[in-house]
Order: C-alpha cells, then sequence, then structure tokens
C-alpha cells in the first residue's frame, strides 16, 4: 500500500506543479505619452486640493513611462489619492467601468519610490453605494527604495476591508466602479525631502487555467488510477490463491 499512497502524493504534486493559471489582462494603463495622465488626478483623502501633485514626466528611460506622485519638499503626513476619473483611458477603470461584465479576478500595478511611503492602499468606490469606500491595504515590509515592484489584489470580499455605511455588496459595487485609485499616506518631515513615487502598468483582467492543466490532471489520475487498480489486482490473485490452499 507504501506504493500506491506515494503513486497518490507524487500525482497530486505533479497536478499541484502543473495547475498554473494563465493571467489575461483586459484593460491597461501605460502612460505612454509625456505629460498626458489620460483621466487620472490627484485630491486629498477628504476630495479636496491634494497635498502633492501628480503627472507623467517629460524625462525617463524609456520617457513618459509612469505617473509620478510628489508631495513636496517638507510634507506633511498627509494623505492624498490618485485616481481615475473615468475620462481617457481611465474610462476602464472608474466612471462606472463594470468590473463583472469581463470578468475581471485581480487588479494590479507597478510601483516604485525613492522612499516608502508610510502607507499604501488600492481602493474603489462603487455607484451602489457612494458613501462606502473598498481598500486593499499593501504591505510595506517587503518594499526597498527605488525599486520597482509589482503588486496584485484579488477581486474577492474578503480581501478588502471597507469604511462607510449603508449598503455592503461588493460584487453590486464591482457592476459599476465610480472611482478606482490608489491612496498613498507621505512621510513627514524634512528627513525626506523630494519624495516620489511612481505608478505604471495599471491592469484589470482575469486568470484561468492554461490547456496544459487539464492534461496534466488527466494524465495524473489516470496513473493514480492504473496504480490503484493494479494493486487491487495483485491483492486479489494473492486472496485467490490463498482461497485455493
Amino acid at each position: 500500500m507504501k506504493r500506491s499512497w506515494f503513486a497518490a502524493a507524487c500525482g497530486l504534486a505533479l497536478v499541484a506543479a502543473m495547475a498554473q493559471g494563465g493571467i489575461f489582462v483586459t484593460h491597461e494603463e501605460l502612460w505612454n505619452t509625456a505629460g498626458n495622465a489620460d483621466g487620472w488626478k490627484i485630491k486629498d483623502i477628504f476630495g479636496g486640493a491634494a497635498n502633492g501633485t501628480a503627472s507623467v514626466p517629460n524625462f525617463g528611460n524609456p520617457a513618459a513611462s509612469y505617473l509620478t506622485a510628489m508631495p513636496g519638499i517638507n510634507p506633511a503626513a498627509a494623505t492624498d489619492r490618485i485616481f481615475a476619473d473615468g475620462t481617457g483611458a481611465s474610462a476602464a477603470f472608474g466612471g462606472g467601468a463594470n468590473y463583472n461584465a469581463d470578468g475581471s479576478t485581480f487588479v494590479s500595478f507597478d510601483f516604485r519610490g525613492n522612499y516608502v511611503p508610510s502607507s499604501l492602499q488600492i481602493y474603489f468606490i462603487g455607484a451602489n453605494n457612494p458613501s462606502l469606500t473598498w481598500y486593499y491595504n499593501i504591505g510595506l515590509s517587503g518594499m526597498s527604495a527605488n525599486t520597482w515592484i509589482g503588486i496584485s489584489a484579488p477581486l474577492v470580499q474578503d480581501a478588502w476591508t471597507y469604511v462607510g455605511g449603508g449598503t455592503v455588496d461588493f460584487d453590486a459595487a464591482l457592476d459599476g466602479v465610480s472611482e478606482f485609485g490608489f491612496q498613498i499616506t507621505y512621510l513627514a518631515g524634512a528627513s525626506y525631502p523630494n519624495q516620489e513615487y511612481y505608478f505604471d502598468n495599471v491592469r484589470r483582467g482575469y486568470a484561468v487555467p492554461e490547456p496544459g492543466t487539464y492534461a496534466a490532471l488527466g494524465f495524473a489520475l489516470s496513473s493514480m488510477g492504473l496504480t490503484f487498480r493494479r494493486r487491487l489486482n495483485a491483492m486479489a490473485e494473492k486472496l485467490k490463491a490463498m482461497l485455493k490452499a
């Protein structure tokens, strides 16, 4: 029986190893044109004037490849929101964008800063309840200054927290996302001058198993079945021999 269980374990390990999903990006913001934020804007957390500025720079290699948020020389520990207002290329992310229509299961983006910010979240507001904001908190422990990092958030309610009252319906909120963006809290004081935070490759899409996954699953299960069947046949032959004796 040990061999049978070993074969089963190997088969399941094979399935697990091969069961990697294919990633399909349905919408992406690349900020390819210098000076054009494509409908992305900045404001403070309360909806007023922003503490910093957000722009697509005229420098870089390649030029204008990211959106930059800068709080100023001696910032307060203030929080800004860089968000899609639903115009231009940002229409796929805010202004009533329907994330369920194309089966989106994740949102992601690339991030870099010359400092690690005090806090960073992805957030969105659904048209079904404008008084409630959903947040995905991003851990900063593995983040380093001047290093790009890819961040992805699954579109499942358990991964998000919310602030506000009224109807709490995550799926309904995704039917019409009125506002989507990033909430960043700057480091405070003269010890952190000229902070710059970069956002790029904002995406949403879905993941499905690759075709090879199904083939691997079928092969593994059939192999496991053959192993068990051989073992059972051997046991049956031994039982017959015992009965004859």
